[in-house]
């Protein structure tokens, strides 16, 4: 079995792993490390550091809090139980569960039609439900944002998607060159007679339909490819040509328009980079992107309107599909660049860093509490330690953490009111810990102003608990 993945889970079960990279695109292309888990884990990688915990997607120290929400009542389509839900705005909420639970059915086809039919807006009947309120007001807009392609044209990409192709084509119309041939903005656009290629109409190719076979696609004789016609081509701005431009990676062409001051161009350029499509050439086509690509483009554009644009609910179907732990990281901060500027977000997703990141920590410790009638403090304790497990780390290295902290709490309050019994605790648990781990561990335990905070230092884990009094 063959299988081309980025799940760490995947990634630890297998026999053999090929790790390609450095980086993505044309940075990429090397095999840079292969073999087993242990020979990953020692390459230099970006992959290795997240194995390795050495960089990974922290746990939210601080958990946003939204008095305004939208609620669903009696959600029964499909497979739905009668449900009734309430979704924070202002907020990144995270709809999960095993395939087939009905998050796309909640979403989809109740959430979504429901929500624009509430904004005046007939696209699709709702699935059964009875009633939906809240804070609706507080959303101007709703974008569902799949993984459908970009343009309906093999001639859209990157850059024409975001609107950085239409400064593009105005830099280079006001070249000298531009101005001998009499050129203007419209004749560098492939979509238009004028500049672009007679031969084939700025496709760069020419496709030859087989009535029993896939088509052929050749590269085009008049302009080898280049999509323009000479007198276009002959155009250049700080020796580049547009052809040269539109095969540059996104990367490239930010780094060479940010270096000569072409702020406005960089500015688009640089919020695909933000959402991990650094790697791909300007001028791509539409039809060769990947699902998972063409809808982190889409992102871009709306981070592009994000402080301008009136409040609005992103809906996200799966956007990690595809993404490595470091571009799940880049989106992740993408997301939250919306939240700041007022917008909501919805994802439907299984991967656990991004559920992570917006599971209610509170919540889950109020659940604790009353269901098993825990104290405070042994809540929280679990929920940390919970939350740490889902970071990946082994769950056999923290059993011992968890049982262990758990005894300790317990005495708790005898430590923090008799100075003796506390400082024996204390003692007795640096004494075990030398016992059971030898030098390959340290623990370093301090009390001061009413907090217990206890560090524990593993190879390659580490695990924190402070307890107020």
């Amino acid at each position: 079995v063959l299988v081309v993945e980025h799940d760490e889970d995947i990634i630890r079960s297998a026999d053999q792993i090929i790790d390609l990279g450095p980086g993505a695109g044309s940075q990429g292309g090397e095999i840079i490390a292969q073999g087993s888990l242990s020979k990953i884990a020692k390459s230099k990688s970006l992959t290795a550091e997240y194995l390795n915990q050495n960089n990974l997607i922290e746990i939210p120290e601080i958990r946003r809090k939204s008095k305004l929400k939208i609620f669903l009542k009696g959600c029964r389509e499909n497979n739905l139980k009668n449900i009734n839900v309430d979704i924070p705005l202002n907020s990144l909420v995270c709809i999960t569960g095993i395939s087939g639970s009905g998050k796309t059915t909640l979403v989809k086809e109740i959430l979504y039609p429901s929500l624009l039919k509430e904004k005046g807006i007939f696209k699709e009947k709702p699935g059964e439900f009875d009633e939906i309120g809240g804070n609706i007001d507080e959303i101007h807009s709703i974008e569902y944002i799949d993984q459908n392609p970009i343009g309906t044209s093999s001639r859209s990409n990157p850059a024409t998607y975001i609107k950085a192709y239409d400064d593009i084509r105005n830099l280079f119309s006001v070249q000298k060159t531009s101005k001998q041939f009499s050129l203007k903005p419209k004749h560098f656009s492939f979509n238009v007679d004028g500049g672009r290629c007679d031969e084939c109409k700025g496709e760069g190719e020419i496709k030859i339909e087989m009535q029993f076979m896939s088509d052929i696609k050749l590269k085009c004789e008049l302009c080898k490819g280049k999509r323009f016609k000479k007198p276009v081509l002959q155009v250049k701005y700080l020796g580049k040509n547009i052809d040269d431009i539109l095969n540059m990676t996104i990367e490239n062409a930010y780094n060479f328009f940010k270096s000569n001051n072409q702020n406005k161009i960089s500015t688009k350029l640089k919020c695909l980079i933000d959402v991990g499509m650094g790697y791909v050439n300007v001028g791509q086509s539409s039809s060769t992107l990947s699902g998972g690509e063409a809808q982190r483009i889409k992102l871009a554009s709306f981070l592009l309107k994000g402080k301008n644009k009136e409040n609005t609910l992103f809906i996200f179907d799966e956007p990690t599909t595809g993404l490595h732990f470091h571009d799940i990281k880049k989106l992740l901060k993408s997301f939250n660049y919306l939240i700041e500027y007022g917008h909501s977000i919805i994802v439907v997703e299984h991967n656990i860093d991004l559920i992570k990141s917006s599971a209610n920590a509170d919540e889950a410790r109020k659940k604790l509490i009353d269901k098993y009638s825990l104290t405070e403090i042994q809540a929280k304790a679990i929920v940390e330690m919970r939350l740490r497990q889902l970071t990946g780390l082994e769950q056999g290295k923290l059993r011992d953490e968890y049982n262990g902290l758990l005894e300790l709490i317990k005495d708790l309050n005898d430590i923090l009111n008799d100075e003796d019994r506390r400082m024996s605790i204390i003692t007795e648990e640096l004494l075990e810990i030398k016992e059971k781990y030898g030098d390959e561990r340290r623990s370093v335990i301090e009390f001061a102003g009413g907090e217990l905070s206890i560090e524990d230092m593993i190879p390659d884990e580490k695990v924190v608990l402070t307890i107020s009094h």
